[in-house]
């Protein structure tokens, strides 16, 4: 057992690092926008366009999904963007 508390008095928070495989570790990452302009989404759906990016445009990527086979970011606002690298990049 591992004591995560780190104020002195306060009781202990415990995990046990045996009980901890499977557990998914969130990674976050930065994409960019390499096109003039690049649609956006409300949920996971190819038809729920929302609104458009511009070109340079930064988001913050929270997860990474496949929509009808291909991949689709869910970015940190609660929407959706394209994953293809012909039109956002990695920061």
């Amino acid at each position: 057992m591992i004591n995560v508390t780190k104020e002195k008095g306060t009781p202990g928070s415990w995990i046990n690092p045996k009980n901890n495989s499977g557990v998914k570790t969130p990674s976050t990452f930065l994409i960019r926008v390499k096109t003039a302009e690049l649609w956006y989404y409300n949920k996971p759906d190819w038809n729920a366009r929302e609104g458009k990016a511009k070109k340079g445009d930064v988001f913050t990527v929270v997860d990474t999904l496949t929509v009808n086979g291909s991949k689709m970011y869910e970015l940190k606002s609660g929407t959706y963007i394209t994953a293809n690298p012909e039109y956002v990049e990695k920061v």
